[in-house]
């Protein structure tokens, strides 16, 4: 014996396959309940929808993403000064450490965190 609720979802899932195969397995579940809920003045829940598509084993298709990037050349390229060499070799070596950890920074200073 079938309930009201298993005869409705019956319909709804033919309902859905006509839908699916009208637009050729493109729509999701969210473009089908929105085009079903048009269809049929009714208010179907999406969670609903895809749970019957899932039962019925319909996906919808997707597409590969266009890839957007274009390789290009550089129109100006800077001249190496550093040569990777970051660091200051003939100053004070306490210049180049991090000045918060440096121990008269801490006595003098009030520092708010």
């Amino acid at each position: 014996m079938k309930t009201e609720r298993k005869k409705e979802n019956e319909i709804l899932i033919k309902e859905i396959m006509d839908l699916y195969e009208e637009v050729n397995g493109i729509y999701g579940y969210r473009k089908i309940t929105m085009n079903l809920n048009h269809r049929l003045n009714k208010n179907y829940n999406h969670k609903r929808i895809y749970r019957l598509m899932k039962l019925a084993g319909l996906k919808s298709v997707i597409r590969k993403k266009k890839k957007r990037y274009i390789k290009s050349t550089p129109q100006f390229v800077s001249e190496n000064i550093l040569n990777q060499e970051f660091w200051d070799k003939g100053s004070d070596p306490l210049s180049q450490i991090d000045p918060l950890s440096h121990p008269l920074y801490k006595q003098t200073h009030i520092r708010f965190i």
